[in-house]
């Protein structure tokens, strides 16, 4: 087990805000090895830092990043199918819905209704 530091928060926190920031779990070359190189991450600490820091794996987190801007992208794009979502989330139909459900305990479509319905008993 790899002992972090307070120094090692520090940096996941500084890397997150970038990663989301900038967004680059969109890229297309998003990966360990993209981050290794991006943030100069010793490679011995990666997976610790996502697991203490994050709460998961770093695939997980990936999907947990993918998953945040899916649900800005129904907030902002109501009219946009689930599939126009997902593929611009840069997920999968099939992965998109399992990890939503995996995360939020509901479909997408559930999730969409649910938060129109608190739009119109809020007006």
């Amino acid at each position: 087990v790899v002992e972090l530091t307070e120094s090692d928060r520090l940096f996941f926190e500084r890397m997150d805000y970038d990663v989301i920031a900038r967004k680059l779990f969109l890229k297309s070359d998003f990966s360990k090895e993209f981050l290794l190189a991006e943030f100069s991450i010793p490679a011995n600490k990666f997976s610790s830092l996502f697991k203490v820091y994050a709460g998961c794996s770093f695939s997980q987190y990936i999907h947990n990043c993918r998953l945040d801007y899916a649900i800005k992208l129904m907030t902002e794009n109501p009219s946009w199918s689930m599939d126009a979502i997902a593929q611009t989330a840069r997920m999968s139909n099939g992965s998109f819905y399992a990890q939503f459900k995996k995360k939020f305990g509901m479909s997408p479509s559930e999730y969409r209704k649910m938060k129109r319905a608190d739009r119109l008993n809020e007006e």
